[in-house]
């Protein structure tokens, strides 16, 4: 959910307040008739009869909770109108040479598929190359 504040695409995001309420409410109803919410005072319990620090379960339902973002949940302001252009700058960025060299490969299979001319010059290029690596082996 960051990438569009690093690539500048928005300047401000925040979550929307009925989004939060929802959630947070959510959260309270099923921490109801836990040992975390029995009624008594404790330092988990805020100043609105909150409990703000326990997940009501496993931890790896609160991580699968804040791994998938959820999409119009958020008000979105400002940005620059190039944004695209450090969209583009951060892939080129950081993206391995071997998907480079895939992608290579991909276009020119492509290639290969509809144009026949290319298609010779490469299988004359590879015979080419073909020829130098055999006599350099039994040279």
């Amino acid at each position: 959910m960051l990438v569009p504040l690093i690539d500048r695409k928005v300047s401000i995001m925040e979550i929307k307040s009925s989004a939060e309420h929802e959630w947070v409410e959510g959260i309270q109803r099923q921490l109801q008739g836990s040992v975390f919410s029995a009624g008594c005072s404790n330092w988990y319990i805020n100043e609105y009869g909150h409990n703000a620090a326990s997940w009501p379960g496993y931890a790896s339902t609160y991580w699968k909770e804040s791994l998938i973002p959820r999409f119009g949940i958020f008000d979105k302001q400002g940005g620059s109108y190039l944004w695209f252009l450090r969209t583009l700058s951060r892939w080129v960025r950081t993206t391995s040479v071997k998907t480079y060299g895939l992608g290579l490969l991909v276009f020119v299979l492509g290639m290969w598929r509809n144009d026949r001319a290319l298609r010779d010059v490469l299988q004359h290029a590879w015979r080419e190359v073909s020829a130098s690596v055999g006599k350099l082996a039994l040279g």
